[in-house]
C-alpha cells in the first residue's frame, strides 16, 4: 500500500501545485483588476475635479460679466434719462414720452448710439406734423421691420439692406433731414 499511498500523495501534491498556480494567477488578476479600478477611480476623480474647477470658473466669469453689464446698464440708463430730460426741455414733449421713444427703440434692437438720433428725428417729425411722437416711433419701427412699407407718408423711401441696424440708420437719416429742428422751433412757441 505504500506505493499507492505515494501515488495518491503525488496526485494531491500535483493538485496542490495546480491550485497554487491558479490562486497565484487569480491573485495576480485580482491585483491587476484592483490597479485598473484604482486608476479608473483616479481618472474619474480627476475629471470630476476638473469639471468642478471649470464650473466654478464659469460661475465666476458669469458673475463678473453680470456686474459689468449692471454697471454699463446703470450708466446707459443715466445717459438716457439725461438725454430725455434735455430733449424734453428743447422739444416741449415731456420726458416720460421721450423715455417711451427711447425704450421702444432699444426694444426694437436699435444700438444705444442710434437712440438719440432716432428720438431727435421722431420728435422733429412729430413737431412738424403735429402728430404724437410715440405713435410716430411705433409707425417708424414697424415700417423699418416691413421693409419700408408705410414710411413714404413720413417722407422716407429706402431699399432694405437685410440689416435692421443699417435700415434703421437710413430711415433715421432721411426722417431727420425732412424735419430737422422742428421740435425746437415748436418748443420756442411755448
Amino acid at each position: 500500500g505504500t506505493k499507492a499511498d505515494t501515488t495518491g500523495l503525488k496526485e494531491v501534491g500535483d493538485e496542490l501545485e495546480k491550485t497554487k498556480k491558479k490562486v497565484g494567477a487569480a491573485t495576480l488578476a485580482a491585483r491587476m483588476l484592483e490597479g485598473a479600478f484604482i486608476r479608473l477611480g483616479e481618472i474619474a476623480l480627476s475629471r470630476v475635479i476638473d469639471f468642478a474647477k471649470g464650473s466654478v470658473q464659469a460661475f465666476m466669469d458669469a458673475e463678473r460679466v453680470e456686474r459689468q453689464l449692471a454697471a454699463a446698464a446703470g450708466e446707459l440708463t443715466e445717459t438716457f434719462k439725461a438725454q430725455a430730460d434735455a430733449m424734453s426741455r428743447s422739444s416741449a414733449v415731456d420726458d416720460e414720452r421721450v423715455m417711451s421713444i427711447q425704450t421702444m427703440a432699444l426694444a426694437y434692437g436699435a444700438a444705444p448710439s442710434q437712440v438719440e438720433s432716432l428720438t431727435r428725428a421722431v420728435l422733429d417729425y412729430s413737431a412738424r406734423t403735429g402728430g404724437d411722437a410715440v405713435e410716430a416711433t411705433r409707425r417708424l419701427l414697424i415700417g423699418v421691420e416691413n421693409g419700408g412699407a408705410g414710411l413714404k407718408g413720413m417722407g422716407v423711401n429706402f431699399e432694405t439692406t437685410g440689416s435692421k441696424s443699417a435700415d434703421l440708420a437710413v430711415v433715421i437719416k432721411q426722417l431727420g433731414e425732412h424735419s430737422l429742428g422742428a421740435a425746437e422751433v415748436n418748443a420756442q412757441g411755448f
